[in-house]
Formats: structure tokens, C-alpha cells, sequence
């Protein structure tokens, strides 16, 4: 009797060991994963990256000012959730994002940015929308409005 308690005591302690070596085995293979997941989206980055360079003129650190600016320029949008409408633009902000942008090609390449970001349009829908005094428009620079999309 004492034996075949001592067996079955040994069976689920085994039983409990395989469970766990599994869930852990699971686990570092998840995190294996996650990693190159990500690594590759890295890789994917700097590819699209050096296209776009290469396509535009534009280089990697420019062009991650022209991420910057469509953020800074979507922050400085009162936009109501559920419709997507902009209500609100606070024109200083957008004035000082889009004069960081030097030539209508960053302009461009922060267009797309910001429709990326929200659906609209910078051009039609920030900066001709009404929504900016004709002061604020006219301190944005020539080229910079000239390559807005």
C-alpha cells in the first residue's frame, strides 16, 4: 500500500515537471518569436527608409522630421472622435511644425504622414480648411506650402 502511494505520489510529481518544462519550453519559443517580430519590422523600417531616401532626396533623419512634424501638426488639430472631423486647429503650432520642413518635398513626405495618421488631407483639410487666420497661412514658407498635399 505504502508503495503504490509513493508510485502515484512520483507519477504526478512527474506529470507536474513535463507540464511545466512544457509551458516554459512554450514560453522561450513565444519570446523567440516576439523577438524576430520585431527585428524584422526594424529591418523593414530601415529598407523603407533608404527607398524613400533614395525615391525622394529625403534623408533618414529628415525624414523622421517630417514624422515629427505630421504628429506635431496632428497634435495642434482638435479632432471629434467617431466622425474623424477637425473642429479646431491651433495655428501657431501648425505654423512652427511645418516651418521645420525645409523644401516641398519634406512637405510632401509630411502630407502623407499626416494622412497616414488621420485620413485628411494637410493641405485642404488643416492649412486651406478656414480653420487658420490668413496671417498664420501667410507665415508658413512658400516652399513648404507649395509641396503640401
Amino acid at each position: 500500500m505504502a508503495k503504490q502511494q509513493k508510485d502515484l505520489v512520483s507519477n504526478t510529481t512527474a506529470k507536474i515537471l513535463v507540464v511545466l518544462i512544457v509551458v516554459v519550453v512554450i514560453a522561450v519559443i513565444y519570446k523567440i518569436y516576439q523577438a524576430s517580430k520585431k527585428a524584422s519590422s526594424v529591418l523593414g523600417d530601415i529598407a523603407g527608409s533608404q527607398i524613400i531616401a533614395a525615391q525622394t532626396g529625403i534623408s533618414v533623419p529628415r525624414q523622421q522630421v517630417c514624422t515629427e512634424v505630421a504628429q506635431s501638426v496632428r497634435s495642434a488639430c482638435t479632432i471629434v472622435p467617431w466622425v474623424e472631423k477637425i473642429v479646431w486647429v491651433t495655428d501657431e503650432d501648425v505654423v512652427v511644425a511645418l516651418n521645420r520642413l525645409i523644401g516641398p518635398s519634406e512637405a510632401s513626405l509630411a502630407s502623407v504622414n499626416f494622412k497616414e495618421l488621420t485620413g485628411k488631407s494637410l493641405k485642404t483639410d488643416v492649412v486651406d480648411s478656414g480653420f487658420m487666420v490668413d496671417n498664420s497661412r501667410a507665415a508658413i514658407k512658400a516652399d513648404v506650402k507649395q509641396g503640401l498635399k
